[in-house]
């Protein structure tokens, strides 16, 4: 088990990890048909083709947009947004989604 510099400990044992269980393209059916969607588009094949345990992390839909956003649970820490967050986007009455990848606390462009 690692340590911090002042001793704290990094990492749980493992007996008391907190499991949660994660769905791919979340939990609500209205979502889920989206989700799927974006994450099949061959626009978004990039991220699938990198993502390990790839999970829906929101959708936003506003008057111009849909956007599915998707991350890595591979680097998804606590108390930290997830890293690597790619969506799928497109405007609305178009079918056409484009791979955006979404700012976030270490963005390096």
């Amino acid at each position: 088990m690692a340590a911090h510099p002042d001793g704290c400990r990094l990492y749980r044992p493992v007996a008391e990890n907190n499991w949660q269980l994660q769905q791919q393209f979340g939990g609500d059916p209205a979502e889920i048909k989206l989700a799927r969607e974006a994450w099949l588009h061959p626009a978004f094949a990039p991220f699938r083709a990198f993502a390990q345990f790839p999970a829906l992390e929101r959708i936003d839909i506003s008057e111009q947009n849909q956007c599915a956003w998707f991350y890595d649970l591979r680097f998804k820490f606590p108390e930290l947004p997830p890293s690597f967050r790619y969506g799928a986007c497109r405007q609305n009455g178009h079918t056409d989604w484009k791979m955006v990848r979404q700012r976030g606390l270490f963005y390096i462009d």
